[in-house]
C-alpha cells in the first residue's frame, strides 16, 4: 500500500515551500533594517495563484497514489478512481 502526503513530497524535496518558491521567482526579500525578515519585495499575485497550484496539484497526486482503507481492509484505487481524484479540483478554480 503506497501512502504519500504533503510532508513525505516536502521532505523528499518534491514540492517546495513558499520561501523557496518566491525566491525561484526572483523576489527580493526586504530590508528590515538588518534584522532577519521573512518579507518579500514585488510578489505579484501570479506568483500566489502558482504556488497555490503546485500545492493542489502535490495533495491530488497523493490523494490519488494511496490506496482506500476502511478499518483493517483496503482496496486499490482503480484508473477510474485516480482520475476522478486528479480532476476533482479544477486548477483554473485557484485566481
Amino acid at each position: 500500500m503506497l501512502c504519500i502526503t504533503l510532508n513525505d513530497l516536502k521532505r523528499n524535496n518534491m514540492i517546495q515551500t513558499a520561501e523557496e518558491f518566491l525566491i525561484r521567482q526572483g523576489c527580493q526579500r526586504m530590508d528590515c533594517d538588518g534584522e532577519n525578515c521573512n518579507f518579500f519585495e514585488d510578489v505579484q499575485p501570479k506568483d500566489l495563484i502558482e504556488f497555490a497550484k503546485l500545492h493542489v496539484e502535490a495533495a491530488l497526486k497523493a490523494a490519488s497514489a494511496t490506496d482506500i482503507v476502511s478499518g483493517r481492509s483496503y482496496k486499490h484505487r482503480t484508473e477510474d478512481d485516480k482520475d476522478s481524484i486528479l480532476n476533482s479540483y479544477p486548477l483554473t478554480n485557484i485566481k
